[in-house]
């Protein structure tokens, strides 16, 4: 046996061979370095899943109204469109300009060290017609407050007199400084000559030429001589400090005065931010946009009132290149976010054709999309036989088929996958960065 039990054999652990627990700790090591390798070397397949839209080229398109309201479209009969294109809205009065306008306001970037920002996103806001847009008034007048507030921060005006003020009584003061070292020194060379004369009558008055009276008189005047000059000395040293108190203040004033500026330009990107993720939000709501090109067909309803009920159909898109394949798309969770590649294999079965019966079809990833759609991610597919099944059955092409689809991924290793649903499970609870967003469709 490679493993003993020494109390089964009733043997000191102490006791036994020296080869055999080495040979134990080998085995061990060995263990470890493959179960190592395993979690981290091999990868391991997963499936992502999500629901399929498949749409047929040579099958007209119906698109239904998805709420109650009234109908404002871009688009006319007979009109030809390109997949994606934002055709219309519900319950929104907006011209394809004025959405345009919007979507540069949103897209605007305040640059602080660009002197034309505030001009141009004041003529942004000023061109923007506020009574078409109730649903985010309140964020465009936002918008408009703080910009005008942080132009007034950047405002200098009353600091530059305050400054200019200052640097007057600092010249006043230097000047000042400047007299008083020239009477200083002009005292200062009395008091040498003084000294001298002091000196001269000391001599005198220790031979008894001069008298101890007058020799007091000039020894008073010389000190009386000093402490002038002495004061004169400490006024020159205040002065300095008070040029540099006032320079203080000066720099203090700047620096509050960055401050304020600081904290209003935080607030004017805050603004801009807050309307961004409004006006992703309600468009992305409202907006009607074209699932496939083609040409337009206007439905009864709309040639009579633009007011639909929900199931309503507003539309027909008569597909244009008949003869290539058909559409498909996959829409999947949050958990998908950065993990689908070009390429990665699909398997799909659809509602309408029992897998079990006509078995399913294969595709691949043909383009992602990095916008979140609604509840989740939608992948362009690449179907590999068209509507041929695995079955080879050749599935009768509708207007849409509907189904679930299957990713096949590759991941890393088993932390991998522990670091993906981590962060899946993140993303869906604080839900899409709607922020982020971008106004471009990828294809």
């Amino acid at each position: 046996m490679s493993f003993l039990n020494p109390k089964e054999y009733d043997v000191n652990p102490e006791q036994l061979p020296s080869g055999l627990v080495l040979g134990n700790i080998i085995w061990i090591a060995i263990l470890a370095v493959i179960l190592i390798t395993l979690l981290f070397k091999f990868p391991i397949q997963e499936t992502l899943e999500g629901k399929v839209q498949i749409f047929h080229n040579g099958v007209p398109l119906s698109i239904n109204a998805k709420t109650n309201g009234h109908l404002n479209l871009y688009i006319t009969d007979q009109e030809k469109i390109v997949e994606d294109e934002v055709i219309g809205f519900y319950n929104w009065k907006v011209t394809q300009d004025q959405i345009a306008t919007l979507e540069k306001l949103a897209k605007f970037d305040y640059n602080n060290d660009d002197p034309y920002s505030s001009l141009n996103l004041r003529t942004l806001i000023s061109s923007v017609d506020r009574q078409t847009i109730p649903f985010i008034q309140g964020e465009i007048s936002a918008i408009s407050t703080a910009l005008k507030i942080y132009e007034r921060a950047k405002e200098q005006d009353g600091f530059s007199k305050f400054e200019s003020s200052q640097n007057q009584r600092i010249s006043s003061i230097e000047k000042n400084q400047s007299i008083n070292q020239a009477v200083i020194k002009s005292r200062e060379e009395q008091l040498s000559v003084l000294f001298d004369h002091i000196a001269s009558d000391k001599e005198l008055y220790e031979k008894g030429i001069m008298s101890q009276r007058d020799f007091e008189l000039k020894k008073r005047a010389y000190e009386k001589e000093a402490i002038e000059i002495q004061a004169g000395s400490l006024s020159i040293g205040e002065m300095q400090e008070n040029i540099q108190d006032i320079k203080s203040s000066i720099e203090l004033g700047k620096y509050n005065l960055l401050l304020v500026e600081l904290e209003n330009y935080k607030k004017l990107h805050t603004s801009l931010e807050e309307y961004r993720k409004a006006f992703y939000v309600i468009k992305e709501d409202k907006e009607i946009v074209a699932p496939i090109s083609g040409t337009v067909f206007i439905s009864d309803i709309l040639r009579f009132t633009q007011v639909v009920q929900s199931g309503d159909e507003i539309l027909t898109i008569k597909p244009q290149n008949q003869g290539q394949k058909s559409l498909a798309r996959i829409v999947t969770g949050p958990e998908s976010m950065g993990r689908v590649n070009i390429g990665d294999k699909v398997m799909i079965s659809l509602d309408a054709f029992p897998p079990e019966q006509y078995g399913v079809l294969y595709a691949s990833v043909k383009a992602t999309r990095d916008i979140p759609q609604n509840d989740g991610y939608i992948f362009d597919l690449n179907l590999t036989n068209d509507l041929l099944t695995s079955h080879k059955k050749q599935l009768k092409p509708l207007s849409e088929l509907t189904g679930m689809g299957s990713i096949l991924i590759n991941r890393t290793n088993i932390f991998q996958i522990v670091k993906d649903q981590i962060l899946a499970t993140k993303t869906r609870l604080e839900g899409p960065n709607i922020g982020e967003l971008d106004v471009s469709r990828n294809n």
